[in-house]
């Protein structure tokens, strides 16, 4: 920092002597100073005052931009790389103005602006080495507005601009998912055979043979990763699944049962929920209950929790251990009032209670009833001295 001082300090006496030679270079070295010193008003006097030299004055007007830039004064950044874009067409600094008109903009979420310079500069510099981040940029801006149409479009188009083969796999997986998405499996499979990683490939074109109802050409893609550490859950899962829904239990439980044993999988609480329910559909009840109290004891926060009790409860009473049952649909109703299920549960606690000659218990469950479902309530009624 010293020598930024010193230099500061030789080229004030240089230019306060008012000598002409090398005079605009003196000051340029004088504003860098102050501006690599972060004395950024100081910086913009010095390249203030080297602008109303002409033939540096695009080269003060940028300085300027970058100054204010620093100072995260963007509204008179943008002003500064303007009026080099609006004022002076034969300047160097043009593309690189307006390079960081569309920076600024983009951080600043100035979609419309941004997207104006976006398609200038990709108009003017097309095959610049800026191009591929302009590209990127255009199609976030298109993605964030849901016009997915316009991003696939300039995805494709940095696809093959870029000559960066970890991007183009990252572009393919982006646009393979925006046509899954949109349904449009065909297109999806395309870009599914130009991912370079193979077990992601595989995956996903077994999810789409899934969605064109090619399920055996599906379950051919899942078979060559189902040991994959990445992606061998989800394909364990899909498969199993493709067995589950074709009532094939035994063999959709060889595949299920592994999910699990991939830490940290998203999938072992579904897998388990469709083992108990496999067992289940079999009259294995028993083993149903074990499954479906992994989900219970295991995943706390899982989405399946609610189901999970009730089946616990459900399989209970197939077995005939009817107070077991009823003390999983207790539990159930106090934890999951908002439930799909809470209704039903609370009938059924409702017609054992009555079965049982416990009025007084009956009748709390028919009180919660009529606050959820007055109309199936109303059967009750006659039961109770209630109005």
């Amino acid at each position: 920092m010293k020598e930024y001082t010193t230099l500061i300090k030789y080229a004030s006496f240089y230019l306060e002597r008012g000598f002409k030679k090398n005079r605009t270079e003196i000051m340029d070295k004088k504003g860098m100073a102050y501006f690599k010193l972060k004395k950024y008003s100081d910086a913009i006097k010095v390249y203030r005052d080297l602008k109303q030299y002409p033939k540096v004055s695009g080269y003060a007007y940028f300085m300027l931009g970058e100054i204010y830039y620093n100072q995260k004064d963007y509204t008179a950044a943008k002003g500064a790389y303007k009026y080099i874009i609006n004022n002076m067409p034969g300047s160097e600094f043009q593309k690189d103005s307006l390079y960081w008109l569309i920076n600024i903009t983009f951080q600043n979420k100035e979609k419309e602006e941004c997207v104006k310079y976006c398609k200038e500069f990709l108009k003017k510099y097309k095959n610049d080495e800026y191009a591929e981040e302009i590209t990127s940029y255009l199609a976030e801006i298109y993605i964030a507005d849901n016009k997915i149409g316009l991003a696939v479009k300039e995805y494709e188009k940095l696809y093959n601009l870029t000559k960066d083969k970890e991007l183009k796999g990252n572009l393919a997986k982006s646009i393979l998912k925006i046509y899954f998405n949109k349904k449009d499996y065909n297109n999806a499979m395309k870009w599914a055979k130009k991912v370079r990683e193979n077990s992601f490939r595989k995956l996903w074109m077994g999810l789409i043979y899934d969605k064109q109802g090619k399920a055996g050409y599906a379950a051919a893609e899942y078979r060559k990763i189902l040991n994959d550490s990445q992606y061998g859950d989800k394909a364990n899962y899909y498969l199993g699944t493709y067995y589950f829904n074709n009532k094939k239990y035994k063999e959709a439980r060889k595949y299920l049962d592994k999910v699990p044993d991939f830490k940290m999988s998203e999938y072992s609480d579904d897998a388990y929920l469709k083992i108990g329910l496999s067992y289940e559909a079999e009259a294995q009840f028993q083993r149903a209950i074990s499954s479906f109290l992994k989900i219970k004891l295991m995943y706390e926060k899982s989405i399946y929790q609610d189901i999970a009790h009730l089946k616990i409860a459900e399989n209970y009473e197939k077995l005939n251990e009817r107070e077991k049952g009823i003390k999983i649909y207790v539990e159930f109703v106090d934890k999951f009032v908002y439930s799909k299920y809470y209704p039903s549960v609370l009938e059924k606690l409702l017609v054992y209670y009555l079965s049982e000659g416990e009025k007084e218990k009956a009748e709390k469950y028919y009180r919660d009833m009529k606050m959820v479902d007055e109309k199936k309530a109303e059967k009750y009624k006659e039961h109770f001295n209630i109005e």
